[in-house]
């Protein structure tokens, strides 16, 4: 039967008209699509049907998912770069996005997508957002004026450390050592201890071993400082340097820099040019972060990085694998929490964090669509011979897969070829050849830019999406063991995109390197076995936590103060970093508020001017690469009477080989050594002043404790007296003390 093309549309669009589903457009249960009608209604071969309706529609440029009413031909780059320029003006207010434009314009995607690829290229060659050329000149006037403003505080720094020096020259001398006191955290009786021991022994130098502010409010992006105590903060510590100052009013006092969290430098850490290690990050990368409150993922460049040497931690679980350094916090039921007091337990996995919780509202795609393009990916091949040649194709031998396929292209309205394959000595295993051919095989190999894998755009699935796609993998190359999937691939690269997009979409996924024996691959070939937890983890196993020795670390610090990493395939989200760069890095809103608080600079804030107090911070902020910042840190440490003590924040400080103490860890304990220029001596890890009942984390383990040192500056011979504070009382120079009724904390 012969027919025009006229018919052909006049037809099709009856059968619109009539309740059928259009080309393009999901087809509902029960409902028949309008090109099956118009085939049957007019005793048409669906190949030929397509092609004359396609001609009659004059579509054959548009997608068939498109609206070809609103694709012009005709059109040049000029014509779409003012149609866009036209959307912008409407509200200049209102930031163009894809969907937008879609929906405000009168051309279809193909019209200007033809010449400028993506929406972003398209904008930025309307002028509607910067160049890229411009776009990296303004981030690099960015970076340097943040410099500038560190190499300002580097100046006013150097004038910190020794501008309030009194020397004396007794041969005897004693020093009084305390640390983390965390400002308005600080154990009342240990304060009182810690000025009753200044005004009773009268020392030649006090030194204030780091944290004496806790300042949780001063990290960069966090919520308006206003919010948090920041003055009863300020004022708590500033009392506390007036009694300090009045019980010993001819001590020389001295306040040193501290504070590093770490993550070991094999660590990947997810950026969004996917996983990278940390020993690589730099300041340019954009980093994944988490915020607690909601769990959603967010990319931005670190504020710090910095490497040293540290002890580590090792987190051992089926679905965890972190080596951290001993200070370092990880993410705990949801808040942050110091590893250090959990070394030696075994915390149950599902009180870890695997993956975001995805905020996006998905990918504008049919269900159906990505049921087939899973299918090309998965399980296809792309035979692709020139532009106008292509073909999708199938080698299968399960029947319920066939099935599958089958049904899913028969609704989709796709017209497809089923044979048995030609050499059937070769296609034992796999004797079924399903094919695409002409424009629908163009058309899925167009939306997969003729390579077979994963479009981009997926790691913006919504849940519902992620669903849909895992269902399809059970169907295709992935099976179900108890309550989760396993996918296996030998391209690393698509394994590394499915860890990024379950992650994105909060589904807990794990990555394994094996060596192929026998099977579906190549024999020694190394396959990436993706293990999917779509129902969530498992309750019944455990991280173990412990010790694992030395090593370099990599200090990242993001504006969440979270980080994403994985090592040996597993993803967690762990904590990060905090530096007193902060102050250095402070935003406009802060510096807004430091002058609201009487017109404090940093100098003022720390209390340097008013109570003659030196401060040790001898680190370069503007130090950008991770060998600079490394030896940086190294230098913010105490020397006195020529090498006689050394103090230092951190207890690594101990190999330098001189008598001395350190803090950070909140927790009393003690080197014996021997060296011919000091004899036999000590070093001291000091407890803490911070209340030891915590509600963060087990702060119960930890100890209260100050010392007081006192050295022959001529021998260099020194002796160490510890004062613990951790009970109801204490011993110091022969006399008993206890703690106030006011002063008892629960539990302690």
């Amino acid at each position: 039967m012969e027919h025009d093309q006229k018919a052909v549309v006049a037809s099709y669009k009856n059968a619109i008209k009539n309740g059928a589903s259009p080309l393009g457009v999901p087809r509902r249960a029960g409902i028949k699509t309008a090109f099956s009608v118009m085939c049957e209604e007019l005793g048409l071969a669906r190949t030929t049907a397509r092609r004359m309706l396609l001609a009659g529609l004059g579509a054959n440029p548009v997608p068939l998912s498109e609206d070809h009413n609103k694709f012009h031909a005709e059109w040049t780059p000029d014509d779409c770069i003012k149609e866009l320029q036209r959307i912008a003006n409407i509200d200049t207010n209102k930031v163009i996005t894809r969907n937008y434009f879609r929906v405000h314009s009168d051309i279809s995607e193909s019209t200007w997508s033809r010449f400028f690829g993506s929406f972003a290229e398209f904008k930025r060659q309307a002028g509607v957002t910067l160049s890229r050329h411009a776009h990296r000149l303004e981030k690099q006037i960015a970076k340097h004026a943040s410099a500038d403003r560190m190499r300002v505080l580097n100046e006013e720094k150097r004038d910190w450390e020794g501008n309030y020096s009194r020397p004396s020259s007794l041969r005897f001398q004693t020093v009084l050592v305390g640390a983390d006191f965390h400002d308005k955290e600080c154990d009342p009786f240990y304060r009182r201890m810690f000025l009753e021991a200044a005004k009773r022994a009268q020392p030649e130098q006090i030194v204030l071993n780091g944290d004496l502010f806790d300042l949780p409010e001063f990290s960069k992006f966090a919520q308006d400082p206003r919010s948090f105590n920041l003055l009863e903060r300020i004022k708590w510590v500033h009392a506390f340097l007036h009694d300090l100052r009045t019980a010993a009013p001819d001590a020389e006092l001295t306040l040193i820099e501290g504070n590093h969290e770490c993550i070991q430098e094999d660590t990947e850490v997810l950026t969004t040019k996917g996983w990278v290690a940390a020993k690589y990050i730099t300041q340019n990368h954009c980093v994944a972060q988490i915020d607690l409150e909601d769990n959603s993922i967010s990319y931005a460049q670190p504020l710090a990085i910095a490497t040293k040497e540290s002890n580590l931690v090792s987190l051992q679980g089926n679905m965890h694998d972190e080596l951290v350094s001993d200070n370092h916090h990880i993410v705990l039921d949801g808040k942050r929490a110091p590893v250090k007091d959990l070394i030696g337990t075994s915390i149950s996995q599902n009180r870890f964090l695997y993956a975001a919780d995805s905020k996006s509202k998905g990918v504008e795609i049919s269900d159906n669509w990505i049921r087939i393009l899973t299918w090309v990916v998965a399980d296809a091949t792309l035979v692709i011979t020139s532009e106008t040649k292509k073909r999708i194709q199938w080698k299968l031998s399960r029947q319920d897969k066939i099935d599958n396929l089958e049904a899913l292209l028969q609704s989709e309205g796709i017209h497809y070829t089923k044979r048995k394959a030609n050499f059937s000595t070769h296609n034992v295993l796999q004797p079924w050849y399903i094919c695409i051919y002409g424009t629908k095989a163009r058309e899925i190999c167009g939306m997969l830019n003729d390579i077979k894998t994963y479009p981009q755009k997926w790691l913006k699935f919504n849940k519902n999406q992620v669903q849909i796609f895992i269902d399809t993998l059970h169907q295709t190359d992935g099976r179900v063991h108890f309550n989760h999937t396993i996918l296996s691939t030998s391209k690393k690269e698509e394994s590394e995109f499915l860890l990024r997009l379950f992650f994105n979409t909060g589904v807990p996924a794990k990555v394994t390197v094996k060596t192929q024996r026998k099977g579906a691959f190549k024999e020694g070939s190394t396959i990436y076995c993706l293990e999917i937890y779509e129902k969530g983890v498992y309750n019944r196993n455990y991280v173990s936590i412990k010790e694992a020795g030395r090593g370099n670390v990599i200090a990242i610090q993001m504006p969440h103060q979270t980080l994403v990493t994985r090592r040996n395939g597993k993803t967690v989200v762990t904590g990060n970093c905090r530096l007193l760069k902060h102050l250095a890095e402070a935003t406009p809103a802060l510096m807004v508020v430091l002058s609201d608080l009487h017109g404090f600079t940093v100098s003022k804030l720390l209390g340097l001017e008013q109570f003659e107090m030196n401060y040790i911070a001898r680190s370069d902020l503007a130090a950008w690469s991770e060998k600079d910042i490394a030896k940086e840190l190294r230098k913010n440490y105490m020397m006195l009477y020529d090498k006689s003590l050394l103090f230092g924040h951190y207890p690594d400080m101990r190999n330098m080989g001189i008598p001395g103490a350190s803090g950070h860890h909140h927790k009393h304990i003690v080197w014996s050594a021997y060296s011919p220029t000091y004899g036999p001596y000590e070093w001291h890890q000091t407890g803490c002043g911070h209340v030891r009942e915590a509600s963060y984390c087990a702060g119960e383990k930890w100890g209260n404790g100050f010392l007081l040192v006192h050295c022959d500056t001529h021998r260099k011979r020194s002796q160490f007296e510890y004062i613990d504070l951790s009970h109801e009382m204490c011993m110091m120079g022969g006399k008993f003390y206890q703690r106030l009724p006011e002063e008892i904390i629960h539990d302690q």
